[in-house]
C-alpha cells in the first residue's frame, strides 16, 4: 500500500519573460533547487528545451505541495503552470537526485542523451499524449548522471533566445532599416568628399 506521505508531482511550464531575460535563470535554479531540496528531503529531476520546463519531483506531502504553490503561484519564471499529476507513489524513482537538471535543447543535450531521447524528437511538452508522457518518464528514469554542457553555454543560448524573441517577429524591418541605415551612411560619406 502507498505511503500518504510519500508523493510524487510532475508538471509543465513555459519559461516567462522575466527568466528569458535573466540569463542565469537556469544556473539559478538548478543552484536554488538542489540546496533547498536537499533541507526538505525533495528528489527529482528538472527538464529544460524550447521554452518549456518539465519536472518531476518526490517527497513528504506536505514539502510537496508547500513547493508546488511556490511554483505555480509565486515563482516569476514559470507561467501556463499544468500540474500533470500529485499521486502517493510506494518508492522514489529518482533516490539521490536532490535536483538532476537535463536540458534538452539540441545543441545543448549530451551526445548520450541524443541517442536517449530520438523517440520524442522535440521537446515540447505540451503537446504530448499520455503514451509520450508514459515513455518520456520511462526514459529519463534511466538516464542517470551523464555529462550535460556547461551551464555558461546555457546562459549564452538563453541571451540567443531572448534576442531572437525580439528581433524574429521583425526581420523585414530590421532588414529594411539595416539597407536605409547603409544608405545615409554612404549619402552622408559622400557629402562629406564633396
Amino acid at each position: 500500500m502507498c505511503s500518504n506521505r510519500l508523493m510524487q508531482l510532475t508538471y509543465i511550464s513555459k519559461i516567462s519573460w522575466a527568466g528569458k531575460l535573466n540569463p542565469r535563470t537556469l544556473a539559478d535554479i538548478q543552484q536554488l533547487a538542489t540546496a533547498n531540496n536537499y533541507q526538505h528531503g525533495i528528489t527529482g529531476i528538472l527538464c529544460y528545451g524550447n521554452g518549456c520546463f518539465f519536472q518531476c519531483i518526490e517527497g513528504d506531502k506536505s514539502e510537496l505541495s508547500v513547493l508546488k504553490d511556490n511554483i505555480c503561484i509565486r515563482d516569476h519564471r514559470h507561467k501556463d503552470v499544468r500540474v500533470h499529476h500529485f499521486t502517493p507513489i510506494e518508492q522514489r524513482h529518482y533516490q539521490g537526485w536532490t535536483m538532476h537538471c537535463l536540458f534538452l535543447e539540441h545543441g545543448l543535450m549530451s551526445k548520450a542523451h541524443k541517442k536517449r531521447l530520438t523517440a520524442l524528437a522535440k521537446f515540447i511538452p505540451f503537446s504530448w499524449s499520455t503514451e509520450d508522457w508514459h515513455e518520456f518518464m520511462s526514459i529519463i528514469e534511466t538516464l542517470g548522471q551523464e555529462p550535460q554542457q556547461s551551464l555558461a553555454a546555457i546562459r549564452f543560448n538563453a541571451i540567443g533566445r531572448w534576442l531572437s524573441a525580439i528581433a524574429a517577429p521583425h526581420q523585414a524591418f530590421l532588414l529594411v532599416q539595416s539597407i536605409l541605415l547603409i544608405a545615409i551612411i554612404v549619402s552622408l560619406l559622400r557629402l562629406l568628399q564633396t
